[in-house]
């Protein structure tokens, strides 16, 4: 596998002092500085360690412990010949090295060389997990209920429902036959499709339109009431949903020419209403597909993410994994975590930072870190490909191919007994640490002295021979010692340790295998590693290939994220919402409801404009027209019967004098051209106002009167 590896941080507090704790047995640490932790016996007792790996090892998720056939890599297979024959901690492992390498798979260094430009997503803890489950669970619950809130809308009931509306003044005969109103959606398609069938497209074609309408009420799109209109309907359709508008007035406008503009109800027009209907209702349900669709893609990246988590946990406790190793830290004492954050914000919240060999540090995580020892922190560089600053004065050598497959063990100076322990520890390899030979990765020095030029030649310090201007810092100065051999490989170095004046310290390791969870196994491995770490304090952060992944502020995030593209067209969305929608200037008020009139309050309106303008002579001819059309309809005179027949006709049937009809007939006939002098015509009509409102009203009493027909007075 070439995942890259993550340290997994088990939240478990400081442990209190054993009481099986066994007594120091090297010297104190170098005293810190002030504001770090001190490494005293009585604040950071030391335990026995041989219990705490018994108990990493008990768990039931170490695979290679309990797999015969699990698989291992040709590094793996070198620490075949130092485990212990059927460790009863690890039974499986000896089995599995019977078999040698079958994982197939290229050395760890190689690997993380291959996967250092892959991405990989951090793993979320615990409670985000499980919020974020909850939200999924949440959206579930609601589409089931969006959904069946829609299928107990369409499903049929076992009985019609139906609201009666009884006219005023009827019996309870008439009112038990009064007229039904059918709000079932399915039931006004099957009714518009049977009209349809019998030949009734004007009713199929009402019936089509009044299942949509229904439809769209009950999704509280529209509300249909006696006093909205069609382009009531159209404008909140447009509100809520403007891809709907134009398909929504194209049945408007069929519904509107076949029932109020004279249309002819045909199958054709039918056929065109009822199959916009059925889109319309369809687009209506296929809203639900996006938020389908997304619930679809969460599900699927949430199975992904936890599947990559139990990929990415399985190697962790693999043979080289280190989960093991931070889990028996963790149960020392140590409080462990990996370090996300660029190395160049280091402050004094971390005593110690172990530096693997995936991590990749710049020019500015070096300066960092030469800033943050110089406030007394502890770093260890295990192994890697590292070009180390020169103010550590130390190199890693390059692996060297050798024959030997014979592990040397590593041993403790004996000027370094007041340090570490006497121990029996051996890891593989054969990787050495050289003094002296200055690097060129630094820029600047320990507490950050970038601008001291005078150290140019400093004499007293092995290895830094000759530093570069801009580049000399307090590590070289003659007062501070060069790297101390600290632990040996045979006749090579293994580990080296620099200290300086102000309690800040750099430990340079040939390579990481302590840190593997198969060297738990080996020897005093753990009790060397323990030592190793105790004089940094409990706080320990990891630097690995996800160190720097938080970005230092939003416009590296989004350069990393490539989100550049997205986020100007979310800007550009955002104003056209804007330009589309505006912005309020000020509070927000609610808009005052339009409500309709009467037909005849605007027929009031037009008679009082008429008043104060003196018009009466131009209302009466107006309507003496009128109900001169009105007279040849009901009397049935077709064929262009003039004013004539039309008063004998009249005065026939109401009993008045025909020389008297046909006096009111005349005087309400606008004149056959116009006046000569406007302003004395004007006059004459203002004098005239009381007789021709007479002549009206005896012109309203002959078109009102029963002998013609009518029962009310005209509108």
């Amino acid at each position: 596998m070439t995942a890259a590896p993550l340290f997994i941080v088990l939240a478990l507090a400081p442990a209190a002092a054993d009481a099986g704790a066994v007594p120091e047995t090297g010297g104190a640490s170098a005293p810190a500085p002030a504001g770090r932790e001190p490494v005293q016996t009585d604040s950071f007792p030391r335990k026995p360690i041989p219990p705490l790996v018994k108990q990493v090892f008990s768990r039931g998720d170490v695979w290679f412990c309990s797999d015969p056939h699990y698989p291992l890599t040709k590094e793996d297979v070198k620490w075949c010949a130092l485990i212990p024959k059927n460790d009863d901690r690890c039974p499986a492992l000896t089995r599995a090295c019977a078999q040698g390498a079958t994982a197939g798979l290229v050395s760890r260094y190689a690997r993380k060389e291959e996967s250092s430009s892959s991405f990989s997503i951090p793993i979320a803890g615990g409670i985000v997990r499980l919020l974020l489950w909850g939200l999924l669970a949440a959206v579930v619950l609601f589409v089931i209920y969006v959904l069946a809130k829609n299928f107990m809308k369409q499903r049929r009931p076992d009985e019609d429902e139906a609201v009666e509306v009884a006219a005023p003044g009827v019996d309870e005969a008439a009112a038990a036959v009064a007229r039904q109103i059918e709000t079932d959606v399915q039931r006004l398609l099957e009714r518009a499709r049977a009209a349809a069938a019998a030949g009734d497209y004007l009713a199929a074609i009402g019936d089509a339109y009044a299942a949509l309408l229904r439809k769209l009420e009950g999704a509280g799109v529209v509300t249909v009431e006696s006093h909205r209109t069609n382009g009531d309907h159209v404008r909140d359709v447009g509100r809520q949903h403007p891809a709907l508008r134009p398909l929504m007035q194209t049945v408007v406008r069929h519904v509107e020419e076949v029932q109020f503009g004279g249309g002819d109800a045909t199958d054709s027009r039918f056929r065109s209403v009822m199959l916009d209907v059925i889109r319309l209702l369809n687009e209506r349900l296929a809203t639900l597909l996006p938020l389908i669709a997304k619930l679809a893609l969460a599900v699927g990246l949430a199975g992904s993410i936890s599947s990559c988590k139990v990929e990415r946990d399985r190697w962790e406790r693999s043979t080289s994994g280190r989960a093991l190793v931070f889990d028996m830290l963790q149960r020392y004492g140590f409080t462990t975590r990996e370090r996300l954050a660029p190395l160049s914000k280091l402050d004094k919240t971390v005593s110690s930072l172990v530096l693997l060999p995936g991590a990749n540090v710049d020019d500015a995580g070096w300066q960092g870190i030469a800033s943050w020892i110089g406030d007394g922190g502890t770093l260890i560089v295990a192994g890697g490909s590292h070009t180390l600053p020169d103010w550590i004065g130390a190199t890693i050598s390059p692996d060297v191919p050798s024959s030997s497959i014979i592990s040397e063990a590593l041993t403790v100076p004996s000027d370094q007994a007041d340090r570490l322990p006497k121990v029996s520890a051996v890891v593989p390899g054969d990787r050495q640490i050289q003094i002296g030979k200055a690097g060129s990765g630094g820029t600047g020095g320990i507490g950050g002295n970038t601008g001291n030029t005078g150290n140019t030649g400093n004499t007293g310090n092995t290895g830094n021979t000759g530093s570069k201007s801009g580049q000399v810092n307090q590590a070289g100065d003659e007062e501070d010692a060069p790297p101390a051999p600290l632990i040996m490989r045979g006749r090579n170095l293994y580990a080296v340790e620099r200290t300086y004046e102000n309690g800040g310290r750099a430990v340079v390791l040939a390579d990481d295998e302590l840190l593997n969870n198969v060297s738990l196994l080996v020897g005093e491995n753990a009790l060397l590693l323990v030592e190793l770490l105790r004089p940094g304090g409990r706080k320990i952060e990891i630097a690995g290939e996800l160190t720097g992944l938080v970005s230092k502020d939003p416009v590296t995030s989004v350069q990393r994220g490539r989100l550049a593209p997205a986020l100007l067209q979310l800007l550009l969305l955002i104003v056209l919402f804007f330009v589309y929608k505006g912005a309020h200037f000020g509070r927000p008020v609610d808009p005052i409801a339009a409500t309709r009139r009467r037909f005849s309050e605007h027929a009031r309106a037009i008679g009082m404009m008429y008043g104060r303008r003196r018009a009466g002579r131009h209302a009466l001819e107006i309507y003496g027209s009128y109900a001169l059309e009105r007279m040849r309809e009901r009397l049935n005179l077709s064929g262009g019967k003039g004013m004539l027949a039309v008063a004998e006709e009249v005065a026939t049937r109401t009993g008045r004098p025909l020389g008297d009809v046909m006096r009111v007939l005349v005087e309400s006939r606008p004149p056959n051209q116009a006046p000569a002098d406007l302003v004395r015509d004007a006059a004459i009509q203002e004098a005239n106002v009381a007789k021709d409102l007479a002549t009206l009203r005896d012109l309203a009493t002959l078109l009102t009167t029963g002998t013609l027909g009518g029962s009310q007075p005209p509108r």
